[in-house]
């Protein structure tokens, strides 16, 4: 099916005074990079293109929901969140020798995971990608992301589905 997408940029300082950020397609640049917006209303795909680190202090809480792709750019190394994305996690490669990169939170790609650092020679001693669980952020999520919607209800044997 054909896609169409479109970029919102959004400053570092913007996206921490904000903590939860509701977009349907933002770029993450170094500060000071002034809000812009190029939207197209029915995109029916969406990026997270993170191009700077991401930092949470201990205490604080950030987490992008992205009806998309999320990719982390060559020269980002450290990315700090919870990052939900319905289609993929591409972790981009320069085409030479990459610097690692460090995830500290969580990653939830329902499409897949595409690990593209490239260490050369440091392949075989550290990895390209490391993924770091912060237990920090699910306690210091707010409640109402926290409501998990199932409902359990006893029946009577045999008539599940029915």
């Amino acid at each position: 099916r054909a896609t169409r997408s479109a970029e919102m940029e959004v400053s570092v300082a913007m996206v921490r005074a904000l903590g939860i950020f509701f977009a349907r397609v933002i770029a993450i640049q170094p500060d000071p990079v002034p809000m812009s917006a190029a939207m197209i209303p029915d995109s029916s795909f969406l990026i997270l293109r993170i191009a700077s680190s991401i930092t949470v202090e201990q205490g604080g809480f950030i987490v992008f929901i992205v009806n998309g792709n999320i990719r982390v750019s060559p020269a980002v190394v450290d990315v700090q969140g919870l990052y939900i994305a319905d289609a993929n996690f591409i972790s981009e490669s320069n085409g030479g020798v990459d610097s690692a990169l460090e995830v500290q939170g969580s990653m939830v790609a329902w499409g897949g995971v595409s690990l593209g650092r490239d260490l050369i020679t440091g392949n075989a001693s550290a990895p390209g990608e490391r993924f770091v669980y912060r237990p920090d952020l699910i306690t210091n999520m707010p409640d109402n992301l926290k409501v998990f919607a199932l409902q359990w209800m006893e029946v009577v044997p045999g008539t599940f589905g029915n």
